[in-house]
């Protein structure tokens, strides 16, 4: 290889452009797949995903204190933890001068399992919080634009909330939030009930569970829950979407995966052909090491590991580059890195090493077989 350097960073550089494409190709289909499935998740919840409603003669009712440890038992029956009420109000927040409007949503700390709520910066909401003599919230991206304040400064701040009593609120934590939503505020159910009697403008139950038990567990509930009082009426729907997606996801990945293959299958071509011409160049080089005592193994093997170790290193370059550029590339492509929070996906590094050790096996398996096949006392006469 240090004998033959133009032939190596030629062969090497063949093999950078093809593990950069697939790398490139494999890490940015991820993260579209991981960003679209954060959007998704974002706006209806995770897959599987139903809305409990419950309605007294055709009018919403609120999910009270009494009804809401009913539910959480019918739910623990069919061990459905991952559960959280709704109430929503709207309040006022103070900063300083500024008097904003924004939406209160008083939650449990398991929404971050039936809904994606990645963070931006600090803290979701913890079981103590609800115990908390501070009132502990998070407020979402929108709300912390409005105050126009850093993320990291927030965290520990209090904001002075009426509803309608003023109380002063401690932030732990900033989520990004939904694009269509306004600004809103997340704190713990059983404490925005100690704050205020305010009725809450809707209420309602998001519950997550296996989608193959989706539609016993829909009945399940809707028949349990029915029965509690003749003029109780519960509807439980979807609102989810993911699986109307998963066919644009499976569709996407598809597509980026034979451009990837594409690239791929042309560097690989470009090696074996380059391997074909050096093993012709280099058939005195082989001849003399058989008169030598080398065995057809041992040339074989030669031929291979340099091939192998050509494209192996050409592979590290290739996912360096990848590594270095993919953020740039990102942000070129729209992607928020921030809720992805990743800049390359392990799953295309590591691809992209593998199919580089594979790449270099292949494409040298004929070359190498080629220089095995070479006559001794031709190959001295040359």
């Amino acid at each position: 290889m240090t004998a033959h350097r133009i032939r190596t960073v030629l062969s090497m550089l063949s093999v950078v452009v093809g593990i950069l494409a697939i790398t490139w190709t494999v890490g940015l289909g991820d993260m579209g797949t991981e960003a679209v499935t954060i959007e998704i998740e974002q706006n209806a919840g995770r897959e599987a995903t139903l809305q409990l409603d419950l309605q007294r003669t055709g009018s919403p009712i609120t999910l009270t204190p009494e009804l809401r440890e009913r539910l959480d038992a019918r739910l623990a029956r069919y061990g459905l933890t991952e559960a959280s009420p709704f109430n929503v109000i709207d309040v006022f927040v103070r900063e300083g001068a500024r008097t904003m409007r924004a939406s209160f949503n008083g939650v449990t700390p398991a929404l971050s399992a039936v809904r994606r709520l990645p963070l931006v910066a600090g803290r979701w909401l913890a079981p103590a919080d609800a115990h908390s003599l501070a009132p502990v919230i998070v407020i979402n991206r929108q709300l912390l634009s409005q105050l126009a304040i850093d993320a990291g400064s927030v965290i520990g701040r209090r904001l002075r909330l009426e509803v309608p009593t003023q109380v002063d609120a401690l932030v732990v934590g900033v989520a990004v939030g939904r694009p269509s939503d306004g600004p809103e505020i997340f704190g713990p159910v059983d404490a925005l009930e100690r704050w205020t009697a305010n009725v809450p403008s809707s209420s309602y139950y998001l519950i997550r569970v296996d989608p193959q038990n989706l539609d016993a567990v829909q009945r399940l509930l809707t028949f349990d829950v029915a029965h509690w009082n003749a003029d109780l009426r519960v509807d439980i729907h979807r609102v989810d979407s993911a699986a109307d997606f998963k066919q644009v996801i499976t569709l996407m990945q598809l597509v980026m995966t034979a451009v990837a293959s594409v690239a791929l299958v042309a560097g690989a071509l470009g090696i074996m052909n380059l391997g074909l011409v050096t093993v012709r160049q280099r058939t005195r080089e082989f001849g003399i090491r058989r008169a030598f005592g080398a065995t057809r193994t041992a040339i074989f093997q030669l031929v291979l590991a340099e091939t192998t170790l050509t494209t192996l290193l050409a592979g590290l370059v290739g996912v360096a580059l990848a590594a270095l550029t993919s953020p740039l590339l990102a942000r070129v492509v729209g992607l928020d890195l921030t809720a992805i929070g990743t800049y390359l996906p392990v799953r295309a590094a590591l691809l992209g090493l593998g199919v580089a050790v594979l790449v270099g096996v292949l494409a040298g398996v004929v070359p190498a077989r080629r220089a095995t096949a070479i006559d001794v006392v031709d190959a001295i006469r040359q």
